[in-house]
């Protein structure tokens, strides 16, 4: 699982939704895919879908012989899961991989975001909390190996007193069940552009900067 963590409005969703979109390119630069994408925020826009698409066609007018934009907005398959925890974790625990079965074309799952549910429905519940974390965790990795499918997760970030820094939201627990975390940033250079910083996690305990990528613009992606 591939984890992107930031503040609110950074462009996390806005990357999900590129995902979305060039999964559906044949390989070597997607996987000829459909998506399956859980939004816990309301922050899917089914008009910016529809934009990256155009984008897509006429950067890669080749796809145009097999696909339209209506047809690449219809291989991305929308879950709408904004009411409490519990429901997100029956979601993903008892509905996905039946859907998967029934879609096998599915390349790629994004759930953006995690944190948003947990955040507010289990103050002070922690235990409860970290287990139903444990459920999405071990279910999705397991959708992960079984089905062959990309993972990717969104979530938020907390200010760690101790370590005087960002680090992602619902703790260290969770972080044991992604393989890879990206921080995105706004870069102090231009409002309109985000740094990337990869990072590896090298123990349970600590995050390892490996990699600081280049500067992407949000309004080409």
């Amino acid at each position: 699982m591939t984890q992107f963590c930031g503040d609110g409005g950074v462009g996390k969703t806005q990357l999900c939704m590129q995902y979305c979109v060039h999964v559906q390119r044949p390989p070597p630069h997607g996987l000829s895919g459909r998506a399956l994408y859980i939004d816990t925020e309301k922050n899917f826009r089914p008009e910016r879908l529809h934009a990256m698409a155009e984008s897509c066609l006429r950067l890669h007018p080749e796809l145009q012989q097999t696909l339209t934009v209506e047809d690449m907005k219809s291989r991305v398959h929308i879950f709408h899961c904004n009411t409490n925890a519990n429901d997100l974790v029956e979601l993903i625990v008892s509905r996905v991989e039946p859907f998967i079965d029934q879609n096998p074309e599915i390349k790629l799952i994004v759930v953006d975001s995690i944190a948003q549910l947990f955040r507010y429905d289990y103050k002070g519940k922690a235990i409860e909390r970290d287990y139903q974390l444990c459920e999405i965790g071990q279910k999705l990795r397991q959708i992960a190996s079984l089905k062959k499918v990309a993972i990717v997760i969104t979530n938020q970030i907390s200010y760690n007193t101790k370590e005087n820094k960002d680090v992602p939201s619902l703790g260290r627990l969770w972080q044991t069940y992604v393989y890879t975390n990206f921080m995105i940033k706004r870069s102090p250079v231009n409002s309109d552009r985000i740094g990337y910083t990869l990072r590896k996690m090298a123990s349970e305990k600590h995050f390892q900067d490996i990699l600081m990528s280049s500067i992407l613009r949000i309004h080409s992606i």
